[in-house]
């Protein structure tokens, strides 16, 4: 066994703190000298002897016995961010019921309300709601989708008629409930006969005039299209408007 100084000179000969004119051991230097310590000659080599050498030679400043291989010249390019798709358009027919199941929902939503006693700060921006999403949804009908139905169906016009004729008696009925405070006399029943008079109105587009408009071959991508780019015009005039 060696004694205290002779480990600590020893340990200073590895780590590279030993005087410049002490040579550092290379790696078959040190694993001879740990297979000396730990084994006789006719013992096979142990493995662990063998790690113990690489960790003693491990260091910063081992250049001897390891080297690092350099490293691409050329910096890797970076991978190209997916580009945004845009979804494509509903076609016509799909996104006015697409409207009409929404405001659908929100009638639901306002009768639970009145059914829960809810008050009228609660209830008013349902409302308003309600009235936001009938006026587009009729605006975009009568300038675009209406006047195509027409021009396709020739004289056989007696749906589009009725259904002209339905949504001037909502957009009635919407001024009527935007002219009044939600804890007024008649407030929630309005709203209420907006309803019913609304779910007529989808039944029977959907029922009978989508129906006959498929068949007839109106170009529901082409007037999707028109239909969506209005709405997204109407609804940011809405609020732009409310902003000011």
């Amino acid at each position: 066994m060696k004694d205290a100084h002779s480990r600590t000179s020893e340990s200073r000969r590895l780590d590279g703190t030993a005087p410049p004119d002490q040579k550092r051991p290379s790696y078959q230097e040190l694993l001879d000298e740990s297979l000396d310590q730990t084994f006789p000659a006719s013992d096979p080599i142990s493995p662990s002897a063998a790690m113990y050498a690489d960790r003693q030679i491990e260091s910063a400043r081992d250049e001897r016995d390891w080297s690092l291989a350099p490293g691409p010249k050329t910096p890797q390019k970076a991978a190209s961010p997916t580009p945004t798709v845009k979804p494509a358009p509903a076609d016509a027919i799909t996104l006015l019921k697409a409207d009409h199941a929404e405001v659908a929902a929100c009638f639901r939503a306002y009768q639970k309300l009145v059914d829960a006693g809810a008050g009228g700060a609660e209830r008013q921006p349902l409302a308003e709601q309600i009235c936001l999403l009938l006026t587009v949804h009729a605006a975009i009908e009568e300038e675009i989708f209406y006047p195509a139905a027409r021009k396709l169906l020739g004289a056989d016009t007696g749906l589009i008629d009725e259904a002209d004729i339905e949504h001037a008696s909502a957009k009635d009925l919407i001024a009527q409930i935007r002219a009044m405070g939600p804890d007024e006399d008649l407030y929630d029943a309005k709203l209420k006969v907006l309803g019913e008079y609304i779910d007529h109105h989808v039944t029977q587009e959907q029922d009978e005039m989508f129906p006959k408009l498929a068949k007839a071959g109106m170009d529901t991508k082409a007037i999707g299209a028109e239909l969506g780019a209005r709405k997204q015009a109407l609804i940011a005039e809405v609020t732009e408007g409310s902003e000011a």
